[in-house]
Formats: structure tokens, sequence, C-alpha cells
């Protein structure tokens, strides 16, 4: 019988790195929401809007410009430095020829949104095109080696430059250009930080290998095929309200979106980061793997689902303390896509257990569904508003693209509909209560309006999901302090 290979030093290794990668995604998030707080009261909702319509253009950028090398570094089982010095240059080729298109586009791009500024603003962002895609490069080669210390300590630093910039140029009264700094500085700086953390790895990695550039770009065709389907999936429904419904409404939605948003990307990180390169080395243990996959799922709804369901309840508050009266249109979208937050909590890690299977071409079908899904659930929700918009993506996600994830758990590793459930059941019976709460009393208007009564009952709310877990879960609420807190 042949020996589970270190699989303690694994188990260590994993646990030493989510705890290093909460520390980063706990110091970020409490930047952002610092920043978030700060530019709110500084700035105009148009302003947040312009920056949502330049963050489509970029993000699709950014999503294909490493040509999808960065997770082959991490996954393929032999490395070198050779291969790593044409992976890069390839990587960076990409990169300069997409900044050329976006500068010689931007004029395009201006009368599709009928937003001059976005001549001045747009080809700035070339920049960050260039620098995000070698930042990338070089996370992967520290996540490969598993240095979340210092991919840690590199995110706070960057988080804290992003900051000061976009605050001080805010203050200042530079408007939106305070967001495009903060973007350029923070890509940056990451770049720099990483370049010097990663010629110690390197060295530690022989000359050449058996590696090729040719299988890097078989592993990345789907790769960058995936990211594209699924960046236009997520963003279709900003290009649609900036188009059809202005500045203003993209700039509420993209605020709504950010805020649902932030509990996700933090913690998602703290695992899905961790997890890949864990999972890459026990791919063909299905047993081991689907046990990994669930407790991650498991740790996730566990931490997620409580501030979610705190979030929904009183967003109204939460909005009107951390953005200011102006936004209180946001409030209501917050609420809807806190469901959103739910089903990407459940399912995200499913992209990590895809890629850890080097399976990339299943990922870009899954997507292309995907945008085919939303185009049309986005495009009829934009007749109500960007209620409609933001309801329409909850629906589509969690009628129809969510019940699919069960065939590709099972089709990766065996895992049924029954062993899903039972490993979540006390998650999800304990988010029900509270969330069928808040739909009656929006329904039916009996939420208060006072700013201290709406964070009490969201705290309820949250407060009545850990009890529950604390009686029914208590092994997997102690496994989970001890993964983020332990010092062994």
């Amino acid at each position: 019988m042949p020996k589970e290979p270190a699989s303690n030093s694994l188990r260590q290794q994993a646990a030493a790195g989510g705890r290093w990668t909460a520390v980063s995604a706990i110091a970020s998030l409490a930047i952002q929401l610092i920043q978030l707080a700060v530019l709110g009261r500084l700035l105009e909702p148009s302003d947040f809007g312009l920056m949502a319509t330049m963050m489509i253009v970029i993000g699709l950028a950014t999503s294909i410009s490493d040509f999808g090398v960065g997770n082959y570094i991490v996954q393929v089982s032999i490395f070198s430095r050779q291969l790593f010095r044409r992976l890069f240059a390839l990587g960076i080729a990409l990169s300069i020829i997409l900044s050329v298109i976006i500068f010689f586009t931007t004029p395009w791009i201006t009368s599709f949104y009928d937003s001059p500024l976005l001549k001045d603003l747009l080809p700035w962002f070339g920049v960050v095109v260039i620098t995000s895609t070698s930042s990338q490069i070089y996370f992967s080669v520290l996540q490969r080696a598993l240095k979340f210390q210092t991919i840690a300590v590199v995110d706070i630093i960057s988080s804290i430059g992003g900051l000061s910039v976009s605050v001080g140029l805010a203050w200042f009264g530079y408007g939106v250009w305070s967001l495009v700094a903060a973007q350029l500085s923070l890509s940056l700086i990451k770049t720099i930080f990483y370049f010097e953390s990663t010629k110690r790895v390197l060295k530690n990695l022989p000359e050449t290998c058996q590696g090729r550039v040719t299988d890097a770009l078989r592993f990345g065709y789907f790769q960058i095929g995936e990211r594209l389907l699924n960046f236009v999936g997520w963003n279709l429904d900003k290009v649609i309200i900036g188009k059809l419904l202005g500045d203003h409404n993209l700039g509420i939605y993209s605020v709504a979106f950010q805020l649902m948003m932030r509990p996700f990307t933090v913690l998602n990180p703290i695992f899905t980061r961790v997890s890949l390169p864990i999972f890459s080395k026990i791919k063909h243990d299905n047993e081991r793997l689907c046990r990994g996959y669930l407790d991650v799922v498991r740790t996730i709804t566990l931490i997620s689902f409580p501030i979610y369901i705190g979030l929904a309840i009183a967003s109204p508050a939460i909005v009107e303390i951390l953005m200011g009266a102006k936004w209180a249109e946001a409030a209501p979208i917050v609420s809807i896509l806190c469901g959103l937050g739910f089903l990407f909590s459940l399912g995200n890690p499913i992209g990590t257990l895809i890629l850890a299977k080097g399976r990339p071409d299943w990922a870009f079908y899954i997507n292309l569904l995907a945008l085919i899904v939303y185009a049309v659930a986005y495009y009829i929700g934009s007749f109500f508003g960007i209620s409609g918009v933001a309801l329409a993506f909850l629906i589509a996600a969690g009628a129809i693209l969510y019940p699919l994830e069960f065939f590709l758990r099972w089709k990766l590793v065996g895992m049924t509909i029954s062993e899903y459930f039972s490993a979540l059941i006390h998650q999800l019976l304990g988010a029900a209560l509270p969330m069928v709460i808040l739909v009656y009393c929006t329904i039916n208007n009996y939420m208060p309006q006072s700013v201290i009564y709406q964070l009490l009952v969201g705290a309820s709310g949250a407060s009545f999901f850990i009890v529950y877990l604390w009686f029914t879960e208590p092994t997997l609420i102690k496994s989970t302090y001890a993964l983020v807190f332990s010092r062994k």
C-alpha cells in the first residue's frame, strides 16, 4: 500500500498559508473599507461610475495578458529558471500589445459610453496592464513555492500605498484621477516587491528542465478563453448599466457590488490561493480531493454566511454609515446581491478543483454557458433599473448555473449530491431562517428606519447562524478557529 505523500507536511503548509493569507485579507479589507468610506464622501457616484467603466476595459486586458502562464507555473510538476524567463517574456510581450490596443481603441470606447473624460483617463491604464501582468507572474512563482508570508506582506504594503495616493489626491480635488492614480501605484508597488522576493525563490530552481513554452500555451488556450468569458459574464451587467442607464446608476450599482464582494474577495483567496498548489500535489487522489474541497467550502461558508446575513439585513444602515446619505440608493441593491455572495461562497472553490485536475477546458465551456445566461438576464433586468439587473443576476446564478456545479463535482472527483448537502446541511439551514425573515420584512415593509435598530437586527441574524452551528457543528467552528489563530 503506497504511503500518502507527506500529508502532514502539506496540512501544516496549508494551515500556515491560510493564516498568512487571512492576515493579508483582513488587513486589506480594513484598508479598502477605509478607502471606500473616505472616497465615498469626497467623490461623486459618477466618478465611481467612470472608474467602473475603465476597470471593465482594464480588467479584460489583465485577465488575458499573461496567457494563463501564471496558473501553469503553479500547476506544472517541474519548473526551471529558463522556463520562467521564457514565460515571463511571453506575458510581457502580450501585455505591451494589449496596452497599445487600449490606446488606439480609447476614442471608440469614449464614443460608446459618451463620456469625454475617458479619452484622457483610459490610456494611463496601459501601464497598469503591463505592471499587473509582471506582478501576476511573480506572484505565481511565490505561490508555487508556498511563500504566503511574503505575499501577505506585499499585499498589505501595496494596499496602504493605494489608500494613501487615492485619499491624498481626492482630498485636494483631483476627482476620478485619484482612483486612476491609486490603481497605478498599487500595481507598481506589487511589481517591485514581488520582483525582489521572486529572485530568491528562482535561485533554488534548476537552470533548465524538460518543460516547454508550448505546453504552457496549450494549457493557456482554454485558460484565456475561460477568463475572457468569465470576465465578460461578470462585467456585462456594468456594460449594460453604463450604456443604458448612465454613469450615476453605474456608480451606485458598482459601489453596491463592491460592498457585496468585499467579504468574498477577502475570504476566497485565504483558501483558494492555498488550495491550488496543495490540490495540485494530490490531484490523482479523488478521495482526498473530495474531502479537501468540502473542508474548504464548509470553512468559507462558516465565515461568509453570517457576514452576508448581517449585511443583507442591515444594508441601509451600513451604507449610510460607510458611504454617507447620498448613497442610499445602493442599500437595496446590496441586499439583493448578498444572495450572490451566498452562491459564490458555496460554488467558487470549484474553479480551484478544475485547475488542480488540469481541466481548464471545462472551465471554458461552463463560462461560455454562463455568459449566454447572464447576457439574457442582464438585458431583461435592465428594463427594471439597476434593481432589476441585480435580481436577474441572482436568479440566473441560482436557478441555472449553481445546479450545474453538481455535475462538475461528480465528473471531477466523483462527489455525489448527497455527499455535498450532507456536508453543508447545517450551514444552509442556519442561514435559511434569517434570510426568510429578511425577505418577509422587505415585502411587507416592516424594516425599521432606525440605523441602530437595523444594525441590531442584522447582528442578531448573523448571531443566530453562529449559535446554530455552535450546537450542530462544534468541530468545524473549533477547527476553523485553530486554522486562523493557531501558531503551531
